[in-house]
């Protein structure tokens, strides 16, 4: 996790005709921090933009940590890492900056999308059901949901944590799961993607699994 200590204050700096600021500093400062990420072939996702959090089984992660700390900020950041026998587990451990040491495994990434085959244009509703369906499969792997844009949201889990879902993937309807398992974040995301294209091949299955 990289946090930017002590941001709220920083924005508040800014006077108050500062949203733009914000957002024009938030949005180029993710870009440049899921450059540095792919770089790596991790992955970054954030849920309050003065924390980010990023995967790194079988990274390198001290050259990931100075790529990083390299990354010109208006406060101060701070990089901490951690471990868990889950990706929520891991993510906690990491916001604590509680250092735990466990061995890397394999990623797993769950992308959903709404089956637009179907004759419904209500794509609001459509986006509030795979967001719905993303909380409940994170919850049932003890993953970690995050919002990719568009009807697509992604859940990080495991392979235990794979295993647990199974229940939820199988009630799938009008939504799909494309599972991609990597040694890495960014290859886990590959296979999702290409597990989704075999998806749309085929209107008979609702989850596909690509093992990278």
């Amino acid at each position: 996790m990289l946090e930017l200590v002590k941001y709220r204050e920083w924005t508040e700096t800014l006077g108050e005709d500062r949203e733009w600021r914000i957002q024009v500093f938030q949005n180029g400062f993710l870009a440049r921090l899921h450059e540095v990420s792919a770089e790596f072939s991790s992955f970054v996702i954030t849920k309050d933009y003065n924390r980010y959090f990023f995967f790194v089984d079988n990274v390198d992660v001290p050259r990931l940590r100075s790529g990083l700390y390299s990354l010109k900020t208006p406060v101060e950041a701070i990089v901490c890492e951690s471990y868990g026998r889950s990706a929520k587990e891991a993510l906690r451990n990491s916001t604590l900056c509680v250092r735990e040491e466990g061995m890397d495994e394999e990623v797993v990434t769950i992308h959903l999308d709404y089956d637009y085959s179907t004759r419904e244009r209500m794509w609001w509703k459509n986006i509030s059901r795979v967001r719905t369906t993303a909380q409940r499969v994170a919850k049932a792997s003890e993953g970690v949901w995050h919002y990719l844009g568009g009807d697509n949201f992604v859940v990080f889990t495991n392979l235990r944590g794979l295993a647990k879902a199974q229940g939820e993937l199988s009630k799938l309807d009008v939504i799909k799961a494309g599972v991609g398992i990597g040694k890495t974040a960014r290859e886990a995301l590959k296979g999702s993607a290409e597990a989704l294209k075999k998806l749309r091949a085929r209107r008979d299955r609702r989850v596909e699994v690509v093992h990278t």
